[in-house]
């Protein structure tokens, strides 16, 4: 196999498979050898949607999927304005993305967030993203699936919901994940004795 341009890479290489695969994300490359899918990928971070909607949209359809939420409209918006105005992280097509699912579980239906890893169709892994940095969440990209099956209000209000679950302070969801790893820590250890 010769060497090809992986725009994923962004370098020459040998990961494009002889049946013209990307390697990554298994989608039919160009002529070039180039993947379609990452042009796509690259316009489509967080940040992005948080300037294509309206908070009152977003609550709307807040509510839809969490009709309980609608008492902490305030936290809400002071947070979505917050994510607003934060400089993006660096991230680059290697992270991990946010992916949004429609889950049904004992009749009811939720919006299910997590990081996946894009390149990798066959993983099954799912990520907790819930207590990365806020600079980090409107930095990461968003999976072209879940771009494909929801409007960006409800993916806006999805990571809302998810990145508040612990506070709409930023340090508040730091001090709460601080408290679980000093409790994992202190339980590792006595399980060393």
């Amino acid at each position: 196999m010769g060497k090809n341009f992986c725009k994923v890479e962004n370098k020459w290489c040998k990961h494009l498979k002889h049946c013209g695969l990307c390697a990554y994300c298994n989608t039919f490359v160009d002529n070039i050898g180039k993947c379609p899918r990452v042009a796509e990928i690259e316009t489509t971070p967080l940040h992005v949607l948080l300037g294509r909607v309206d908070f009152d949209v977003v609550m709307s359809r807040m509510t839809k999927w969490y009709p309980d939420q609608e008492k902490n409209r305030d936290g809400y918006e002071k947070v979505f304005n917050r994510l607003r105005t934060i400089t993006p992280g660096k991230h680059n097509l290697n992270d991990l993305f946010i992916n949004v699912d429609i889950v049904e579980e004992d009749g009811d239906k939720f919006l299910d967030v997590c990081g996946v890893e894009p390149f990798n169709p066959k993983s099954q892994k799912r990520y907790g993203i819930e207590f990365l940095p806020w600079k980090d969440w409107v930095g990461m990209f968003i999976t072209q699936r879940t771009l494909d099956i929801l409007p960006n209000e409800e993916i806006v209000a999805a990571c809302l919901y998810e990145m508040t679950f612990f506070g709409y302070e930023e340090k508040d969801v730091m001090d709460e994940k601080t408290k679980l790893e000093n409790v994992f820590n202190e339980f590792r250890t006595t399980q060393q004795i």
